[in-house]
């Protein structure tokens, strides 16, 4: 084991609701029952809809028990971008047959029966979307929140990990801190303290995991590496020890704070492999269960720290299953980064919904964190930014 400073650098970036992409949101019952386009000028949070000025005056006399929020606070919603094949159109609809979002055109065109296209506010009752945190991450990031004003993400392709500061304002700073390596995946340890895994020894040197310490202020106080002899890819901790995954040895092992091999999962009763490529893991809130998704068997499975399969949870919209999380309840929260979706399936791997998808917004999305106080979930997408939720 050696000790290796690790350097943060400071950096300002928004953390907005602003969109780059259209600067207007228009009126959904003008456009519906109008055929027209009039800028929107609040929202109205029981009905999921933005309304404009005479819209609102309407509503407001005829649902007296509705919350209209106002254009300075409404929500910059995701389904509000413009369509490549058609630039003048924004995507509004969604097609569950071919699971991906419509223009008013495309609506019209390809899908005249209109029997599986869907107005999209009244897809999203029961979840809202709160903001996007805009950093342009470089390929792949995981996400790990350490509180619920501090989310940290690794950014592969910029060998950083990059600390978010989550506050009620619209526009944050974050910090760049430089890794010696690319970083995969990372947990909390502690409070203030994370585990890091760094599976390119071309770079290093050698395989190594990384905890590292914050100060209160969120600056590195103590970083320190543990030399191990696998390459680790997913990480996690419970109880004092670190479970991680190995994709080149298609197991997950429980390892001592040291580094050493406390145990191997890797095989079922009969010697038959469990896994594949097993890139992510999440542990359970009572500590008894290790959820693990497989990209290559597009699978998430359930074990004992003894190695004992729980179960297994297969779907056919379910591709590439990569980062998972688990809340306090135990429902398990797994992003489908080729089916562009987010599963939410029970403690048992029980399917319950389909909780995101792209009518969302989720394209590729590769990494989610859920937090506690505020009941909110973070995904991550490939190369692109962070959609925040508000669960119900």
């Amino acid at each position: 084991m050696g000790n290796k400073n690790t350097m943060p650098t400071n950096v300002s970036a928004p953390l907005t609701q602003d969109s780059d992409e259209v600067q207007e949101i228009y009126c959904e019952e003008c456009e519906k029952y109008e055929d027209r386009y009039a800028p929107a000028d609040g929202f109205c949070v029981d009905c999921v809809e933005y309304k404009c000025v005479d819209c609102l005056r309407n509503h407001r006399r005829n649902h007296k028990n509705h919350t209209i929020v106002d254009k300075n606070n409404m929500p910059q919603d995701f389904y509000f971008i413009k369509y490549s094949a058609h630039s003048k159109e924004l995507i509004t609809f969604y097609c569950s047959e071919c699971e991906k979002g419509a223009c008013q055109v495309c609506k019209n065109n390809d899908h005249k029966n209109g029997r599986n296209v869907s107005h999209m506010p009244t897809l999203v009752k029961d979840i809202h979307f709160f903001s996007e945190i805009k950093y342009q991450f470089k390929y792949d990031s995981s996400l790990c929140l350490l509180n619920e004003n501090t989310l940290l993400a690794t950014d592969y392709g910029s060998c950083s990990l990059i600390i978010f500061k989550i506050t009620k304002t619209t526009s944050q700073c974050y910090d760049t801190i430089k890794t010696l390596s690319i970083p995969w995946d990372i947990t909390k340890v502690a409070d203030n303290k994370v585990a890091v895994t760094f599976p390119n020894e071309r770079l290093l040197g050698e395989k190594m995991i990384e905890l590292i310490t914050f100060s209160d202020s969120m600056s590195v106080v103590d970083s320190h590496y543990i030399s191990v002899s696998q390459p680790y890819y997913g990480i996690a901790y419970s109880n004092k020890t670190l479970i991680v995954s190995n994709e080149e040895n298609e197991n997950v092992q429980i390892l001592d704070m040291s580094g050493h091999i406390i145990k191997t999962i890797g095989k079922d009763h009969n010697g038959k492999p469990l896994f594949t490529a097993p890139i992510h893991l999440a542990v359970s809130p009572d500590n008894k269960t290790i959820y693990v998704s497989d990209w290559d068997r597009h699978t998430v499975t359930s074990i004992t720290f003894d190695g004992k399969i729980k179960a297994i949870y297969k779907d056919d919209k379910l591709a590439q299953p990569s980062q998972l999380t688990v809340d306090d309840s135990g429902t398990v929260y797994v992003c489908g980064s080729a089916s562009h979706n987010v599963h939410q399936l029970s403690s048992d791997l029980t399917k319950v919904k389909i909780l995101l998808n792209e009518s969302h917004g989720m394209n590729r999305p590769v990494s989610v964190a859920y937090c506690k106080g505020n009941n909110r979930l973070y995904v991550g997408m490939w190369n692109s930014n962070i959609k925040v939720f508000n669960l119900k």
